[in-house]
């Protein structure tokens, strides 16, 4: 047995032995996620007209993995009545706000020429701590994240759903363990929306 083998093997074991102890002294500081108060407090009706759903406003790095989510979970209820601007000809779509006013909506009524559109955004509101922390962190420090999903109901020019989910994680002043694990910021955003989706279903 060589000695770059023997070598090989204590700085294995070392390692394993690191990563044990750094999982018996640390924790994971968990986000909690509150849906906003106003949020509609029922489903949606996906049984009639076509939807349109917008490109999402959200970090960029997340945009084609909710993408596919969203189109996914929505598909189970649409089938082909879902549509996305791409796949709808000689169109250009106005940057479309969270709560447009009745003006933006009978632009978009005129534009898009279908019944339903949907918007979603989620977006970091605070991004203070890494993916991991140390004993003595800042214990003011956080990450806050808001995803919001909107629909609205093009014939009418009314909001008919929208609901926010606020994700948050902090340190408290009672942690006392050494290392910590902290959710991210763009986990919080893909948990959020997980969620809303989940309240869709009527």
């Amino acid at each position: 047995m060589s000695v770059v083998y023997k070598l090989r093997r204590i700085i294995r074991r070392y390692s394993i032995l690191v990563i044990c102890s750094s999982m018996l002294c640390s924790c994971v500081l968990s986000a909690s996620y509150v849906h906003d108060i106003d949020s509609t407090p029922y489903g949606v009706d996906f049984g009639h007209g076509t939807w349109v759903l917008n490109d999402l406003d959200v970090p960029f790095t997340l945009k084609d993995k909710l993408t596919k989510l969203v189109r996914k979970e929505l598909s189970k209820h649409l089938k082909d009545s879902l549509l996305t601007p791409r796949g709808i000809k000689n169109i250009a779509l106005p940057y479309v706000p969270i709560n447009p006013d009745t003006l933006m909506l009978n632009r978009l009524k005129n534009t898009v020429k279908h019944h339903y559109f949907i918007n979603i955004r989620g977006r970091v509101v605070k991004n203070e701590m890494l993916s991991f922390a140390i004993e003595n962190a800042d214990i003011n420090n956080m990450n806050i994240t808001e995803t919001i999903l909107q629909i609205y109901d093009l014939n009418s020019l009314e909001t008919i759903y929208s609901r926010r989910v606020i994700a948050k994680v902090k340190m408290t002043e009672d942690e006392d363990d050494n290392f910590y694990f902290v959710k991210d910021v763009n986990g919080m955003i893909v948990k959020s929306l997980k969620k809303i989706l989940k309240k869709l279903k009527k």
